[in-house]
């Protein structure tokens, strides 16, 4: 596969950038949840591990790009060899034994934390519990398998750490076995995951634009899937005896996992957004309120009101139909404090005049 375009300054500029990005994405989306729960959550928890899984990798990447860079100039004639060229092979093979699993578990500890914000929505709702905790089970069963798999690329753990033990033909169809594996387990629950609390939503009573909002939030998980096709599509480009590339290995791995700890901090900004929302509405609501006493709009039905006050009189036959909740009546309006569900209910007032 040709990387002629990709060199060690595009590797490092990308990483940096990720990393700036990411962390202000991340660091914003916590602080806004703990001033706004007062504590941490369990998404909140996931969402930090992947965030250290993220730095942790795309730092390793960046460190081993001149070696990743290095080999290949040796590849291409570029570079003759030199002494510590097999020092430099153990440090490439045990950077990659770290990172490929450390990918894995960062993209799996957003899907976690995704999960986590769904079970609050769950709650009394005892069939979309139990598939809950299926799709956990299953999401834990994949990446065992796509660690596993990972570290079965190199014939042995003891091939892992010595130089230039991966590279047999074995390894080179273990390493590419793992590579579509990985890519998808991670395409399948990155779907699971994103349609899971679609039916829930769906069965809400609420406008159509907000169902398409909430829903359309759950599906950012889609640009992970375009990005996983895209690296896979990519590193796939090798010849049938060559390993995957590994400068756009790091590369990919950078981009993916950074995009993925951002997506994940979407509901966490939908969730802050609602709340302020609600909270500008009640604000121009008492607004509203105050003006209309200032202008004597109090409601007295004392014969000698004010100038100005309009009178509430009784009406006979009136009749309040107040509809009990159930999972069609109600509506999801935002998530509370405490990480609560707030629900209204249909009430509807009707007055019958008396002939």
């Amino acid at each position: 596969m040709a990387s002629n375009s990709l060199t060690n300054t595009t590797l490092l500029a990308t990483g940096v950038t990720a990393i700036i990005i990411t962390s202000l994405v991340a660091g914003t989306r916590l602080v806004l949840s703990i001033l706004q729960h007062r504590r941490f959550q369990w998404d909140d928890g996931w969402l930090i591990a992947a965030y250290i899984f993220f730095l942790v990798v795309s730092s390793m990447y960046m460190a081993v790009g001149p070696v990743i860079f290095k080999f290949q100039d040796l590849a291409a004639g570029k570079l003759q060899p030199y002494p510590t060229i097999a020092d430099d092979s153990l440090y490439l093979q045990k950077t990659f034994f770290v990172t490929t699993s450390g990918l894995w578990i960062c993209l799996w500890c957003v899907k976690f934390s995704l999960l986590a914000l769904y079970k609050k929505l769950l709650n009394n709702l005892p069939f979309y519990q139990k598939i809950w905790w299926g799709v956990i089970a299953f999401c834990v069963v994949v990446l065992a398998g796509a660690i596993t798999s990972s570290m079965l690329s190199c014939s042995s753990l003891h091939a892992w750490f010595t130089a230039g033990a991966c590279s047999t033909e074995r390894d080179v169809k273990a390493s590419k076995i793992s590579l579509w594996y990985s890519f998808a387990v991670d395409i399948i629950t990155d779907v699971i995951v994103m349609m899971l609390p679609l039916k829930l939503i769906k069965d809400l009573q609420m406008p159509l634009s907000k169902k398409i909002s909430i829903g359309s939030l759950f599906c950012l998980g889609l640009v992970c899937i375009a990005v996983s096709v895209v690296r896979v599509t990519q590193l796939g480009q090798a010849q049938h005896d060559e390993q995957p590339n590994a400068a756009w290995l790091a590369l990919w791995g950078i981009i993916e996992s950074a995009i993925a700890v951002i997506i994940g901090c979407g509901p966490g900004f939908y969730r802050k957004a609602q709340t302020m929302t609600s909270s500008q509405k009640r604000y121009y609501g008492s607004q509203g309120s105050r003006a209309a006493r200032s202008n004597g709009f109090t409601g007295n039905t004392n014969n000698n009101s004010r100038r100005g006050d309009v009178e509430l009189s009784s009406f006979a036959g009136n009749t309040v139909h107040v509809t009990q909740g159930t999972d069609s009546q109600e509506e999801l309006v935002s998530l509370e404090r405490n990480g609560n569900i707030m629900i209204t209910r249909s009430v509807q007032v009707s007055h019958n005049k008396d002939s």
